[in-house]
């Protein structure tokens, strides 16, 4: 998203994030962007989610762990713009 904003493209994020410290880092860095946040919602209570890469070169891998809490669905019908 951000680099299609510092190509000149009009960009919304559309989503939710956590109320934690690492929904607050994400939402941060966003508004550092020029990217559409009105319609980001933040979650009360709900922890933002977590990705980790693994790199292991010995078998030249690439797996990941991520982890996103049922709280931070956004099911159908509940975004209106």
């Amino acid at each position: 998203m951000v680099t299609c904003s510092k190509l000149g493209l009009r960009v919304k994020y559309i989503g939710t994030v956590g109320d934690d410290e690492r929904g607050r880092v994400q939402l941060e860095s966003l508004q550092l962007s020029d990217i559409n946040l009105d319609d980001v919602e933040v979650r009360e209570n709900c922890p933002n989610q977590t990705a980790y890469i693994l790199i292991d070169r010995a078998r030249a891998s690439e797996p990941f762990l991520w982890q996103r809490n049922e709280c931070l669905r956004l099911g159908p019908g509940q975004y209106h713009s």
